[in-house]
């Protein structure tokens, strides 16, 4: 299944039905990404967003605009595409207006489009039109008439994109969605299901592929590491099951260790362009590694069970770190509903983990479409 739009390091194509093949066997109540990019893997993972409850947060403003319109109604975004193809020329001009309108929905919170379709619309455009999804530089498609070229490449994604209809999306920090589950209770985390595709450690990466990322996770790999502890506890204190894609990362390696029950996996062996061959000449050779706390047989256990048994006996204590602060300290966007602070954060993540959204999702704008969750992933 095509991916809805280019994404640099996305999971699509071979990559991912192999990672596919390495997800848990018995199928999750909950699917989540918190870097979610072009959720390649969530596409060809095979689930269904009837069955189980998927959950796409990403915190950059373009790719989350996508994913807000096309989950909430594909048809009537991809109407919203067409109208816009038909407005704009296929040009650098074009390219430029839609990142700044887009931008400035970001930075002031003003839709200059005419509706969030439009500006998912807007949103999808750029990134199927710039080079590798860059939102940057036009596509030079060698074809006379390329604005056909690019009708018939979202023709060819209608499919994709009907199958993400009643997929939840958040926008904010993933760190802070990982320590919301981890801050839960043990027994909302069963049958839930994390999928970490943070940007690569800079550590590990060619000078080439780094600055590739409109939001990347740092420059100095600290918050890699606190990346990879927030998933060593969780490990220890959820049921959750849990995958981390990355290369050879020698802080995965340090801290997602065989001791703490993670298994680590060699997916495949990569070689890249020859655009920056060695000094011998040879193509550039990446190697795909996931890091998981699970196999066939079920949810790893760590090898100190007394540390484990420790830690897993003590009790649980929710965030409460609005009430004594008095003050918000994250904002959100949840599906149309606008923002919340971190205390409806908080409430809107526990919800997503006792695994129905049966709840109504808090409304921020009363105004707002909200979704009404009591009938299941229906939709008024």
């Amino acid at each position: 299944m095509r991916a809805i739009f280019s994404h640099i390091g996305g999971k699509n194509g071979s990559l991912g039905a192999e990672l596919a093949a390495l997800l848990p066997s018995q199928k999750p109540e909950i699917y989540i990404e918190p870097f979610g990019g072009s959720f390649g893997l969530g596409i060809q993972s095979g689930y269904n967003p009837d069955d189980v409850n998927m959950v796409h947060n990403e915190l950059d403003n373009i790719t989350h605009a996508i994913f807000k319109a096309v989950t909430y109604d594909p048809e009537e975004t991809l109407d919203a595409v067409f109208t816009l193809l038909d407005k704009y020329e296929y040009t650098q001009e074009t390219v430029d207006y839609f990142r700044l309108l887009l931008d400035y929905e970001e930075a002031m919170g003003v839709n200059l489009f005419k509706n969030d379709f439009a500006l998912g619309a807007a949103a999808w455009i750029l990134k199927t039109i710039t080079f590798n999804g860059n939102c940057m530089d036009l596509k030079n498609f060698e074809e006379v008439d390329p604005k056909t070229r690019v009708i018939k490449i979202f023709e060819n994604r209608a499919e994709t994109a009907s199958m993400l209809k009643g997929v939840r999306t958040l926008k904010m920090d993933a760190l802070e969605v990982l320590k919301y589950v981890k801050d839960s209770n043990r027994k909302y985390g069963k049958e839930t299901f994390i999928y970490i595709d943070a940007p690569y450690s800079h550590s590990g990466k060619r000078k080439t592929k780094r600055n590739l990322y409109r939001v990347d996770i740092d420059k100095d790999d600290k918050k890699i590491e606190e990346l990879a502890k927030i998933l060593a506890e969780m490990n220890e204190c959820t049921d959750c099951k849990i995958m981390a894609s990355e290369y050879d990362n020698p802080i995965y390696n340090t801290i997602l260790t065989e001791e703490r029950g993670w298994e680590k996996v060699k997916v495949c062996d990569r070689y890249k362009s020859l655009s920056n061959p060695d000094s011998h000449g040879c193509k550039p050779m990446e190697t795909e590694y996931i890091w998981r706390n699970y196999n066939e047989y079920g949810k790893l256990s760590p090898h100190n069970l007394e540390t484990t048994n420790e830690r897993m006996e003590e009790p649980m204590k929710s965030k409460t770190v609005a009430s004594e602060k008095g003050r918000s300290k994250y904002k959100v966007e949840v599906s149309f509903l606008g923002t919340a602070d971190d205390q409806q954060v908080e409430e809107e993540i526990t919800t997503i983990l006792k695994g129905h959204f049966l709840a109504k999702i808090t409304s921020c704008i009363q105004e707002s479409t909200a979704l009404d969750l009591n009938s299941g992933n229906e939709k008024h």
